[in-house]
């Protein structure tokens, strides 16, 4: 009998320190919590932004804990966690603690009340709302840290899980040296000013940084010119970790209202425009585009449409648009075609110099009238940025302006002047050519080859714009 018990007393023993053995469980590779990556731009992706939190398990689990500590740049949005329903039951909750020794680490946990098991034993556990900042001069990696991850099956078997991290890779538009989420003029001053050792604010050494070399310099600038002129594409880059920008966080949380574009809005009063004017069809004129200020600009750029029929004069393949008197001697203009068609002008100074006076013309631009063509029609200045000496954003409004023609609403080759160019013209031209009654034809556009006279060639002329549909 005596020797029955102690076989008893043995196999409890062990039992109980199998028990404690198991309750002690070290870290092992299976039980593993894993997490993915964010990648923001600053501006440019949403706020919100979701990400995961994974968990792989060998033996079925009923509950978990763990620590999360967020870099200051994020925060949790609201709700900051949601379990996947693919893996909790009706009966796991779950509760995110902010805890009071470190305002930026939150404990978790996932548990159920009637100690049901999670569903699966890999995949997706628990989605995490990260709220991420647009502002702020920061780029490279930065990290959620997961730590104290302790799992826990039904029967109170404990597993304690390695560390992990989720990471959030912030970067940043190259050429964006203002951080308003787009390359222009206004990224061009401040740069200038920042290599002329002033000390613009915002500047984000790292995007203005364009050639990627140690230095901000004037390859920046050319860099920045051309991506603000369409001839390089908008690129994007993510800084290394420990970039000189990395840790200097400012991480103001903003919304998705966009209050940078609204504060950026020039005053009404503000405006850089084109007056009505006339063109007489193959008329070649200087035309005056105006800037009214009570700002002090250094810089801007617009698009300018125009028309069919008009077009800007060339010479040495640039086109002519000459700066006036309102100019500094430092100033240059710049211009380059836009896939929407529009010509792009972007004038600048690489010694942060400011325009003169508040009124007039800035620049004019030559443009040429098709012998074809017949107004009314407009001219469009759109996507207007002007910019202070020190690199100061002010979006103006759109403007147009109505070009007429000499000949009113009477288009070349319109002979009898029905509104319409067709075979009814051929024959009042003849008619005259025959007659030398001018009474029912309109001269100033029967001259269909503009060379100053109407005869036999101006019908060969006209009949040939007819079956071919252009002036050549």
């Amino acid at each position: 009998m005596k020797f029955y018990v102690t076989i008893f007393l043995l196999i409890t023993v062990m039992m109980l320190c199998s028990k404690s053995v198991k309750a002690a469980q070290t870290e092992t590779d299976d039980y593993v919590v894993y997490l993915d990556t964010l990648s923001h731009i600053r501006g440019i992706a949403s706020d919100v932004s979701i990400m995961t939190l994974s968990l792989r398990n060998v033996n079925p689990i009923s509950g978990i804990q763990f620590d999360v500590t967020l870099p200051s740049c994020v925060t949790f949005g609201y709700p900051e966690m949601l379990l996947d329903d693919s893996r909790s039951t009706r009966s796991h909750s779950m509760s995110v603690t902010k805890l009071s020794s470190n305002p930026n680490k939150y404990r978790v946990l996932i548990a159920s009340s009637t100690a049901k098991d999670l569903k699966g034993n890999d995949g997706p556990l628990v989605y995490m709302n990260i709220l991420m900042s647009n502002e702020g001069s920061y780029s490279g990696n930065y990290y959620l840290s997961f730590s104290n991850i302790t799992a826990s099956e039904s029967d109170e078997t404990q597993h304690n899980i390695s560390n992990a991290r989720g990471l959030v890779r912030y970067g940043y538009i190259v050429g964006d040296a203002n951080g308003d989420a787009t390359v222009d003029i206004a990224d061009y001053m401040t740069t200038a000013s920042r290599i002329l050792n002033n000390y613009p604010s915002p500047f984000y050494s790292d995007a203005a940084n364009v050639d990627n070399i140690a230095s901000i310099d004037v390859a920046d600038l050319v860099g920045i010119a051309n991506i603000s002129l369409g001839i390089k594409p908008i690129t994007y880059r993510f800084g290394t970790a420990n970039s000189s920008y990395a840790n200097s966080l400012c991480c103001g949380i903003s919304d998705n209202s966009s209050p940078k574009e609204l504060d950026m809005r020039a005053a009404e009063t503000d405006r850089l425009y084109i007056e009505d004017f006339t063109i007489e069809p193959g008329e070649t004129l200087s035309v005056p585009v105006l800037l009214q200020n009570n700002v002090t600009y250094g810089g801007l750029q617009t698009d300018l449409y125009l028309p069919d029929g008009l077009s800007v004069e060339m010479e040495d393949d640039e086109y002519i648009i000459d700066l006036t008197s309102r100019k500094d001697y430092s100033h240059s203009i710049s211009c380059y075609n836009q896939s929407d068609g529009a010509i792009r002008v972007f004038i600048s100074s690489m010694s942060t110099a400011s325009f003169s006076g508040n009124s007039g013309a800035i620049m004019t631009i030559r443009m040429t009238a098709s012998i074809d063509f017949h107004g009314p029609a407009t001219i469009f200045l759109k996507n207007t940025i002007c910019a202070e000496p020190i690199g100061t954003k002010h979006v103006l409004q759109d403007e147009n302006c109505t070009v007429s023609s000499i000949a009113g609403s009477v288009m070349l080759g319109d002979v009898n002047g029905d509104g319409n160019v067709n075979i009814s013209d051929v024959t009042a031209l003849i008619d005259y050519l025959l007659s030398g009654n001018a009474s029912y034809v309109n001269l100033t556009v029967a001259d269909c080859n503009q060379d100053g006279s109407v005869n036999i060639s101006d019908v060969t002329t006209l009949i040939d714009y007819l079956l071919s549909g252009s002036w050549n």
